[in-house]
Order: structure tokens, then sequence, then C-alpha cells
């Protein structure tokens, strides 16, 4: 159990170090809203995109396992 926890946040750890280009595109993405919209959109898509990333991690730490 205690390797597959490690294994899971190396995994989660790579993989936000390589992630940093999703606020970016998450940037351009809400840039042509307004204000009010552009906050709400650019919170919702990074909080989307950093559960899907651990969803993700964690469906392929099984996998690979």
């Amino acid at each position: 159990m205690n390797d597959q926890i490690l294994n899971i946040i190396q995994i989660l750890f790579a993989d936000i170090i390589l992630s940093g280009d999703n606020a970016l595109i998450i940037g351009m993405a809400a840039s042509g809203l307004s204000p009010e919209l552009r906050r709400k959109a650019f919170i919702l898509g990074i909080a989307l995109a950093a559960f899907f990333r651990i969803f993700f991690a964690i469906i392929a730490t099984y996998l690979i396992e």
C-alpha cells in the first residue's frame, strides 16, 4: 500500500511540473470574456484541470501496476 501511495505521489509531482502550459491555455481561452466571467472561467478551468490530472494519474498508477 505504501509503494502504491509513493507511486501516485511521484506521478502527480511529475505531472504538476509538466502542466504549466494549462494556465496559459486557460488564460488565452478566457481572454475574450468579461472580467467577471474571465475570473470564474479561470478558476473553474484550473480546478477541473487539477481534478482530471489527479484522477488520470491515479488510473495510470493502477494500470502500471
